[in-house]
């Protein structure tokens, strides 16, 4: 593509590389990774004619949901609240017309998305961790994540006796 002077490349993330996903880390981890590639890349090709769009969906409704076990997380029951997952077909769609446009990166616009980036920026960490939980695996109480992060991170170490 370089050397022909022109080319679009989509290189499909998630929205869950923007924050933690507890009892997904390693998806996650691997979408914060393509993230980063998506974004440096971008950075790389300036100049060629050749853009690369990261493509980060959120909550998205697909087969896969149920291939994956997770049709009965909270995010995918709750289908009476507009726009708190997207539509395969929507997510493609945007994502053709922001890699045509040579966008760096597109963001799926859903409820969830905005309620994950708000409260990270706002709110303790336990609740983000606590909110994000809620996509693959029943959520557990703010409570138990509260109690787990403050005796993992706010531990006081107990002295040895000499």
């Amino acid at each position: 593509m370089v050397p022909r002077g022109y080319g679009r490349i989509c290189n499909v993330s998630s929205v869950c590389g923007m924050n933690p996903t507890p009892n997904e880390a390693v998806y996650g981890a691997t979408k914060a990774y393509l993230n980063s590639l998506g974004q440096s890349i971008s950075y790389e090709l300036v100049g060629t004619g050749v853009t690369m769009t990261t493509v980060c969906p959120g909550a998205t409704i697909t087969n896969f949901t149920k291939a994956a076990n997770c049709e009965d997380a909270l995010v995918f029951s709750l289908t009476f609240v507009p726009q708190l997952c997207s539509t395969s077909k929507y997510m493609a769609e945007t994502s053709v017309k922001a890699a045509l446009r040579g966008e760096v990166m597109v963001v799926a616009p859903t409820l969830y998305h905005v309620l994950c980036t708000m409260s990270e920026s706002v709110l303790p960490i336990w609740f983000t961790l606590w909110m994000n939980c809620v996509v693959f695996k029943p959520a557990p109480s703010l409570r138990d994540i509260s109690d787990g992060l403050k005796n993992a991170f706010w531990r006081t170490p107990k002295a040895k006796a000499l």
